[in-house]
């Protein structure tokens, strides 16, 4: 099959989303489909290159955050100095002038998220001019300009009436703020433009079906290849040793009641957090508590999948904070089951603190459970490339 592929994540960023396109972009190839990738062209992806012979690889625009950043304030710096006009005072009333402010402001405030405009472009502009014949075409979200960019090409042009147009969402857009009518919006527009809605969970596909039919919105979880694994023989710790992996967020999945629990304890332990220095919210919480812990905890950043997976497999247990929200899922309880340690799955809103203290006395009845197979990126290809298949033998008949 020929098949494009949108992405805004790649390796060897540390992201879900780079895991996401990575491993389905590594696995098609194997299996010899002809892949052309469409990335922005970050500074990570010149410094460490993937190569693939079924892989094409076509960058976009000269890019980097610095770029973004300022576009978008450059931005709101022109459309506040446009409400200020004086030839708008002459000619309108002042409540239409206060009218617009409010709804510029709104914009600002609500759609921050979507203030890569330049992303957006550069996709309308490259795609609309790709006259390749594709099977496939797979948007990789979030963020939600590679939906919104290849949503509109798809009803631009006219290249793409033989692919099965696929909208890979990962967590819902409109999730992210249940009283702004404007991200409804947009996923009701992705939703209508894509074949299918693909979404990682079960509680994501009940999300969706406001958006769209049922039986267009498919559950295809976060997957990876589980041959190459550096897993190690697990060992007990001397002192009882518990990491997690991943990133805090304020409002969808804060430890501070955990931390806070930790400070006030007499337990022995090591406490060990891996993440990364792009997640801003995550550093903004740590920095509260690192240096209250003392020895007690290890923050390590940056730690590539490989090696994280090696050191993961070393702990006694693992902990998961389950998200305030239960459509969204954490990939990282997929690299939790790969490392066959026990996972110790906390709630962020009602800490149950028995269940950890089993935990430290290596009581893990109450683990969570995962069915590591259903996560096998080569099963996950599998269901993709059966949709597309299936699509074709429907166009056929029809």
């Amino acid at each position: 099959m020929n098949i494009l592929l949108i992405s805004y994540y790649f390796y060897p960023e540390l992201t879900p989303r780079a895991f996401r396109t990575f491993e389905l972009v590594k696995e098609l190839c194997d299996q010899n489909h002809s892949v052309k990738l469409l990335i922005p062209n970050k500074e990570q992806f010149k410094n460490k290159s993937f190569y693939h012979k079924n892989l094409m690889i076509q960058y976009l625009g000269d890019y980097n955050d610095t770029e973004i950043k300022a576009q978008s304030k450059n931005q709101s710096m022109f459309k506040k100095s446009l409400a200020k006009k004086s030839i708008l005072k002459s000619l309108m009333p002042q409540l239409i002038i206060t009218k617009i402010k409010s709804l510029i402001g709104s914009y600002n405030k609500h759609f921050h998220k979507v203030r890569n405009k330049k992303f957006i472009k550069l996709l309308f502009r490259n795609l609309i001019k790709d006259n390749s014949s594709y099977d496939l075409v797979l948007s990789i979200g979030l963020p939600i300009e590679c939906q919104l960019g290849t949503a509109l090409s798809i009803i631009r042009t006219k290249n793409f009436l033989s692919a099965t147009c696929i909208a890979d969402y990962g967590d819902p857009f409109s999730k992210q703020n249940n009283t702004f009518i404007g991200y409804q919006i947009v996923d009701h527009f992705i939703a209508r433009v894509f074949d299918y809605v693909l979404v990682p969970t079960q509680n994501a596909k009940e999300s969706f079906t406001t958006f769209k039919n049922e039986n267009k919105i498919k559950i295809i979880p976060q997957a990876f290849d589980f041959s190459n694994n550096h897993i190690q023989s697990y060992i007990p710790n001397e002192i009882t040793t518990f990491a997690f992996a991943g990133c805090f967020y304020k409002d969808l999945r804060n430890p501070s009641a955990f931390f806070n629990y930790l400070l006030n304890s007499n337990f022995k332990y090591k406490f060990i957090i891996y993440t990364i220095t792009e997640s801003q919210e995550t550093l903004e919480i740590i920095e509260k508590y690192k240096d209250l812990f003392k020895d007690k905890l290890v923050i390590k950043y940056n730690i590539e999948r490989d090696l994280l997976l090696s050191e993961l497999s070393t702990m006694d247990f693992l902990l998961n904070f389950e998200n305030t929200s239960k459509i969204h899922t954490p990939s990282k309880l997929i690299d939790y089951a790969i490392t066959g340690r026990p996972i110790c799955s906390l709630s962020t809103l009602k800490l149950e603190t028995k269940i950890f203290e089993e935990f430290l006395d290596s009581n893990y009845t109450n683990e969570t459970k995962i069915n590591i197979e259903e996560y096998n990126i080569k099963k996950v290809t599998r269901d993709i490339i059966d949709i597309v298949n299936k699509t074709k033998q429907i166009k056929t008949s029809n």
